[in-house]
């Protein structure tokens, strides 16, 4: 998961998830921040990022 959407928010994460979409799907790829979460992500778009993922993979 490129941060840089994340930190971007709104569009730019669902786009961003959009295009990886099919190989989270086949189970291949868990999407995330390499080395955690860096300061420029707010915690809105977090959370935004957060909610589509799940819903994305069925976690919630």
């Amino acid at each position: 998961m490129d941060k840089r959407a994340i930190a971007k928010g709104g569009k730019v994460i669902e786009a961003e998830l959009e295009r990886i979409a099919p190989v989270i799907k086949d189970g291949g790829y868990i999407p995330g921040c390499d080395h955690g979460v860096p300061f420029d992500i707010s915690w809105p778009h977090f959370v935004h990022y957060a909610t589509l993922l799940a819903d994305l993979t069925d976690w919630l």
